[in-house]
């Protein structure tokens, strides 16, 4: 069982109307998550994150206590402004109920032509791990392979995924209860970003995370809400 939770702003009704047309296609029932002004954390302190950043990662944190007020074992997070391409599917969800991940980024950016290579980088490498999972029952290639753990987690998980690398964009992820029992402990005081923190969490196999090798929802071309996401320093 899984549910849909949309963190959406009270001053952002275009987006929610977004939304609204997409549930047909999304196919899960939807729980509304009031989004956080940044106004809220206006007179807060810190020298990494802005008030828009920290309210962003504090929705985030009310969508996961949500879920976690049910007895679903896994659930899915947007924010507003997410779109479905064609090849979403519901597919990717059950594969990722089936295998026990803590994680699925189900939609990333490609926010740079170097973020764009590094992905089919990290997709190629997964592959070729994959591809050696393979050659490890070769008698003469076995007592070098068989103990790797880059190769061993990836036994039986379907090629959907790509393992512990985590993209820019928070707007689409799929989250075991786990992970969200953690979330209301991580980050606090606030020093990440949302998607920084889980880009960070990624490679250190605390949880089992990854993300699908294609993205499938995207964003929408609309004005965000986080008006200033870097801090700037003056220099005289």
């Amino acid at each position: 069982m899984i549910q849909a939770y949309v963190i959406n702003l009270e001053s952002r009704p275009d987006r929610w109307s977004q939304v609204v047309e997409q549930s047909d296609l999304l196919n899960l029932k939807i729980t509304r998550i009031p989004g956080l002004p940044s106004s809220d954390f206006d007179g807060e302190f810190s020298l990494t994150v802005t008030a828009p950043v920290k309210a962003c990662w504090e929705a985030h944190r009310l969508a996961a206590r949500e879920f976690l007020d049910t007895n679903d074992s896994h659930a899915l997070i947007l924010e507003d402004d997410f779109l479905l391409s064609k090849s979403f599917s519901h597919l990717h969800f059950e594969l990722a109920l089936k295998h026990k991940f803590d994680f699925v980024q189900i939609g990333f950016l490609k926010t740079s032509p170097f973020v764009a290579s590094s992905i089919l980088f990290f997709n190629f490498t997964d592959t070729l791990l994959r591809v050696f999972g393979i050659l490890k029952e070769i008698p003469f290639l076995k007592r070098f392979l068989k103990n790797k753990l880059l190769i061993l987690e990836r036994l039986n998980i379907p090629s959907f995924f790509v393992m512990n690398d985590i993209r820019p964009g928070a707007h689409a992820y799929v989250i075991s209860r786990k992970f969200a029992e953690h979330m209301l402990l991580m980050n606090d005081p606030t020093y990440l970003s949302t998607d920084a923190l889980y880009i960070a969490l990624g490679p250190m196999r605390t949880f089992k995370m990854g993300r699908l090798r294609k993205s499938v929802i995207t964003q929408r071309q609309s004005v965000s809400s986080i008006t200033s996401r870097f801090i700037s320093f003056e220099t005289n």
